[in-house]
C-alpha cells in the first residue's frame, strides 16, 4: 500500500466519522435492533455480490470502512462473541457499529471506479483479472 492508498483510507475514515456524528438517534436505535440473523442475512447477500463480481471480473474486493466491508466485519465478531443483537454488543461496540450502518446508509453514494452495489449504500470495488503471463 502507498502513501496515496494510505491517505485515501485515513481521508475514508474521517468522512466516516463526520457522518457518524451526524446520524440521527433513531436510525442507531434501528440498527441496534438488529439481530445476528438479520446481519448474517445482510452479509450473505454482499458475499454473493463479490462472488458474482469475481466470477465476472476475476476479483472482487470491499474496500476498507466500506459498508460492504463494515457489515462482513459485524457478522465476524457477533460469530465470534455470540452476540444476538447489534444492541447488545459490549463496551460501547454495539453502539458505534449501528451508528456506523447509519452513517453508511445515509451516505449512499457511490466513489468513482467503484461499482455501485444493489445493497443500499454498499460499494464494492471491482479488480480487473490479472494478465496471463
Amino acid at each position: 500500500m502507498d502513501a496515496a492508498e494510505i491517505e485515501a483510507l485515513e481521508a475514508r475514515a474521517r468522512e466516516l466519522e463526520a457522518r457518524m456524528a451526524a446520524v440521527p438517534a433513531e436510525e442507531v436505535e434501528r440498527y441496534k435492533a438488529l439481530s445476528f440473523e438479520d446481519v448474517s442475512r445482510r452479509a450473505a447477500e454482499i458475499e454473493a455480490r463479490l462472488d458474482e463480481l469475481a466470477r465476472l471480473h476475476g476479483s472482487a474486493t470491499a474496500p476498507s470502512n466500506s459498508e460492504t466491508d463494515d457489515w462482513l466485519a459485524l457478522r465476524r465478531e457477533m460469530e465470534l462473541e455470540q452476540w444476538p443483537r447489534v444492541g447488545e454488543m459490549a463496551f460501547g461496540r454495539g453502539e458505534r457499529w449501528a451508528r456506523c450502518l447509519a452513517a453508511h446508509a445515509a451516505a449512499a453514494e457511490p466513489d468513482f471506479g467503484i461499482e455501485p452495489s444493489p445493497l443500499k449504500g454498499a460499494i464494492i470495488r471491482v479488480a480487473p483479472q490479472a494478465a496471463a503471463r
